[in-house]
């Protein structure tokens, strides 16, 4: 037993060790009783029982354990037997672990270790556990270390929680790095008064990124107003009002400054801090914004709508309509809305449209329902409802989905329409022959269409080449007529060139069935016509055939081609002189005609208006009703073989239905044939030509360029012109004939295809060399002109064409006659007559308005050298400027302007204060003019202008 008397100082007090070391038996224990004990290790246990910090002290040999009151719970249920005992004997389990630490600081070195897993035995099974030890080595007397001093503490709480939360840090940064919303953390930045006016970017995560097209790194530390360069202050005061009142805030708002639009959450941390979670929702800002534009576009056209609108649930109950059905009703919306419509439902059809709208919702159809609804004033009409569903966001009809779009249509006439067409059953078989006619009819048509469309394809596709086969033959053919001798010679070769005219013929007749043949249509007088081809029907008709001609004295003017009438009359005439097998009376007939509406209906392809009608009729076999159907088909003849090609007729149709006009037949059998040509009036004056064609085929010694892209072709035409006397250029295709024009080298006359390889065709060469030489003449050829100078089928105006193929005297006339025009013009411009000029005092003030440069140009001149005060216009536009700033008394106008036309001018001229408005245009008035309106005939001579303008005179003094 130990003496409690005997117990040193330094046990006194020491808590419960205190009194355990004084209490214990030391007698077996190598380090001896306490009073015994080296200072060291006496002032060493004295320290330790007085600290609340778990040590304890090693000493000796045997590492005996001493320990103070806060290592009991290190030790638990091992403290009964643990004091005094080597420490390998009380820690066996992890003495393999700290046996070299102790081993270590008995060697003089001290050591610290913080949270050191250990597995210990506790509570019964082993357990992992963290501490921190800090060993000492304790020296005695002698200097030697004799033990160890260890501070320790268990951490296993603290290496778990931090464990713990570094793994739940882990998780939140895994979040924050991989989260689709974008997030901030914003610290304030306040100014002098603490005030927040800007804040600054703490942490933001890679969403921050994507979402605002910034650089979170970059954007780290920098505030606000640097980062977003705009960013608008009621930005930064909501995030302040959340900062100052730690009030949460969920909001929308859009950026300007970065083009976006968000979604974001608000939330203070701290009296400095904030943090915002966003998400950008631009697309469906716009898609919100082209929705409700949509809707406003949808009400908007459902408000101009003459129909009732309206939409409805898949329950049928209406929740919006259009004005109409509060015009027709006479109710509001609170009246209509819900099942309210049906108070306006004639109440016999009520049953019938909910059992339709039924039937739509379960199929998924269109919703269709008649009913009748009541007026304002008590009447009720007939509706046809329809509905149909909205699509979804997909596209798919929302069929029995949550919204229908319907209109109510007003069918009380087509009930009312049904009445009399049941009153009207007993015409039922007139009717249905009149339908059946005007079913044969269109059929025809489109039959004779589809014709019309093969055979000008196959003619626009051969006429070309074939024209320009006949060209080299034809030319060939009259350049070796000086080398031919005897008259077998002559006659053979006379003999090639009719087959070469002949096979232009063919071309020429194909081009006018198929409407596609070039027309030169001018204004004249069918009557005068008629007389000059007196002597040449008479020769075509011969001795038997006696010629009856029949002219009206009042006989209108017409806009057509006088040669292709001429062709068209003298084809007539010979299939009358055939169909009366050469003997017999043949009658000429030129009357006005005004076919009415009724009477138009009758004749296919007619108009109602007014005519000039020429027929030729004989008193031949006749055309049986099968021979009638196709009298005017290509190739179809009733002739015997060899006697004809079945073309005459063909080309008299094609060229008249080419001309605005239409052909009528009537035939019968052993009595005789009526032709008749219904050409559309022109109030226009008759065109007089300035300078005759010359008769003879004279040359010059001009200049002529000459552009084919056929080798063979140009060769030809070089080789005629030259023996003509002039002087040739040539070119093979537009840019080498520019390089010759470019020059400077004079070039008198363009004598060119339409149709050429490359960039440049006939019509752009011609307005680039009339550019570089202005008083170039231009004459074209072609052996198919479909566009380029053709546009309707008639030559444009002031255009010159020479169609292939062509002799040595047709090409001579041609030229002569443009250089005779250019020469008439450039005298009548040079020198006015001196009549005119003396009236120039009281000349008229003209607007004159044409977009043709050189036209307009002349025109000027013309008009100046008569005495007439002239302001000139390219384009309408310019012209209403013009009227804008000064008054003019006459508007002299061309019809085809680029923009605003010519009628359209003449209408808004008249604002103006223009009373008197002169078009002239190279086609011919087909109507009565209204008053104060005159036609000038384009080409026009100084004297047809002249005349215009003193019957505008003239009519303005009437008139004032």
């Amino acid at each position: 037993m130990t003496n409690h008397a005997s117990a040193p100082r330094f046990l006194d007090g020491g808590g419960d060790m205190g009194a355990a070391m004084r209490a214990h038996d030391w007698s077996r224990s190598p380090i001896g009783h306490p009073a015994h004990w080296p200072p060291t290790l006496a002032s060493m246990v004295g320290m330790i029982l007085s600290s609340k910090f778990p040590m304890f002290v090693l000493w000796g040999a045997e590492r005996a354990l001493l320990y103070n009151d806060s290592y009991v719970p290190v030790l638990g249920a091992r403290h009964g037997d643990a004091l005094g005992r080597p420490i390998s004997v009380v820690w066996p389990e992890v003495w393999p672990e700290i046996g070299p630490i102790v081993a270590s600081t008995y060697a003089g070195e001290a050591s610290f270790f913080d949270n050191l897993p250990i597995t210990l035995e506790r509570n019964g099974f082993p357990e992992q556990a963290w501490f921190m030890f800090s060993y000492s080595p304790l020296r005695d007397e002698n200097g030697d270390v004799g033990g160890a001093l260890c501070v320790c503490a268990e951490t296993t709480q603290q290496v778990i929680e931090k464990t713990s939360l570094h793994r739940s840090e882990s998780r939140w940064r895994g979040l924050f790095e991989n989260m689709q919303e974008a997030f901030f953390v914003g610290q304030a930045v306040r100014d002098h008064a603490g005030k927040m006016v800007d804040f600054r970017f703490l942490e933001c995560n890679p969403a921050f990124g994507r979402q605002t097209g910034l650089d979170p790194a970059a954007t780290i530390g920098r505030t606000a107003r640097e980062a977003i360069p705009g960013l608008q202050q009621s930005l930064i005061d909501t995030y302040a009002r959340v900062v100052e009142t730690g009030e949460p805030n969920d909001f929308e708002v859009d950026i300007p400054a970065l083009g976006r639009c968000y979604e974001a959450r608000a939330r203070r941390q701290s009296p400095q801090l904030f943090s915002v979670l966003f998400l950008e929702i631009t697309a469906r800002v716009a898609a919100d914004k082209a929705l409700r534009a949509s809707e406003q576009r949808f009400r908007t056209l459902a408000q101009a709508m003459p129909d009732q609108m309206w939409t409805a649930g898949a329950d049928g109950k209406l929740n919006w309509f259009n004005d109409r059905v509060f015009d027709y009703s006479g109710l509001g919306f609170g009246q209509l809305a819900g099942d309210g419509w049906g108070s306006i439902v004639h109440p016999d059809d009520l049953p019938a449209a909910l059992r339709d709208w039924s039937a739509a919702l379960a199929g998924g159809e269109p919703y269709r329902s008649n009913f009748r609804l009541r007026r304002a004033d008590g009447a009720y009409r007939w509706f046809h409802a329809r509905g149909l569903p909205v699509p979804d966001d997909s596209g798919s009809d929302n069929a029995g989905g949550s919204l229908w779009v319907g209109i109510n249509t007003d069918i009380q006439d087509q009930y009312d329409a049904n009445e009399a067409l049941q009153r009207m059953n007993d015409t039922l078989e007139l009717r249905v022959a009149e339908r059946g006619a005007a079913l044969e009819a269109a059929h025809s048509a489109l039959r004779q269409s589809q014709k019309l469309e093969a055979v000008g394809k196959l003619t626009g596709g051969v006429a070309h080449d074939f024209n320009n086969v006949l060209q080299v033959i034809g030319g060939n053919l009259q350049l070796l007529r000086p080398f031919v001798g005897g008259a077998g010679g002559h006659a053979r070769l006379d003999g090639a060139i009719a087959g070469v005219e002949r096979g232009a013929k063919l071309a020429s007749q194909l081009l006018a069935f198929a409407r596609k043949q070039p027309l030169e249509p001018v204004v004249i007088n069918p009557g005068v016509l008629i007389a000059e081809l007196g002597d040449m029907l008479l020769r075509s008709t011969g001795e038997q055939v006696e010629l009856e001609t029949i002219i009206a004295a009042d006989l209108w003017n017409t806009l057509i081609d006088p040669n292709q009438l001429e062709n068209s009359l003298l084809n007539l005439v010979i299939n009358g002189r055939d169909a009366m097998d050469g003997a017999g009376k043949l009658t000429i007939e030129a009357a006005n005609a005004e076919l009415a509406e009724d009477d138009a209906r009758l004749q296919p392809g007619a108009v109602a208006g007014q005519y000039v009608m020429l027929a030729v009729s004989d008193r031949g076999s006749g055309m049986s009703e099968e021979v009638l159907q196709n009298a005017v088909e290509p190739f179809f003849t009733t002739k015997p073989e060899g006697h004809g090609t079945g073309l005459g007729l063909s080309m008299v149709y094609g060229f008249v239905t080419q001309s605005g006009g239409h052909l009528q037949i009537d035939s019968e059998v052993g009595v005789g044939t009526s032709v008749r040509i219904y050409l559309p009036r022109s109030l226009a004056a008759p065109y007089v030509e300035a300078v005759p064609a010359p008769r003879d085929a004279v040359g010059g010694n001009e200049t002529i360029l000459v552009v084919e892209d056929d080798a063979q072709v140009r060769a030809i035409v070089v080789a005629l012109l030259a023996d003509l006397g002039y002087r040739v250029l040539e070119a093979p295709d537009a840019e080498r004939a520019l390089a010759i024009i470019d020059s400077g080298l004079p070039v008198d006359l363009l004598f060119t295809d339409v149709v050429m390889p490359g960039a440049l065709r006939g019509p752009d060469l011609a307005r680039r060399a009339k550019l570089a030489q202005p008083a170039l003449e231009v004459l074209f050829t072609s052996g198919y002109t479909e566009n380029g100078i053709v546009h309707g089928g008639r030559l444009e105006s002031g255009i010159a064409l020479l169609s292939k193929p062509y002799s040595r005297g047709d090409l001579a006339r041609k030229i002569r006659h443009l250089f005779a025009n250019r020469d008439h013009q450039l005298a009548l411009a040079a020198a006015a007559p001196a009549a005119a000029v003396a009236a120039a005092a009281a000349a008229l003030s003209i607007l004159m308005v044409e977009d043709n440069t050189d036209m307009r140009e002349l025109t000027i001149d013309v008009l100046a050298a008569l005495g007439y005060q002239v302001t000139a216009a390219g384009s309408g536009e310019e012209a209403l400027a013009l009227l804008a700033q000064r008054s003019f008394d006459v508007l002299l106008t061309d019809i085809g302007l680029p923009g605003m036309s010519g009628y359209d001018l003449a209408e808004r001229a008249r604002a103006h204060g223009i009373d008197a408005v002169l078009f002239a245009s190279g086609y011919g008035a087909s109507s009565e003019l209204p008053p104060g309106t005159f036609w000038l005939q384009k080409p026009f001579s100084l004297d047809n202008i002249e005349a215009a303008l003193a019957r505008i005179d003239a009519w303005r003094r009437q008139t004032s």
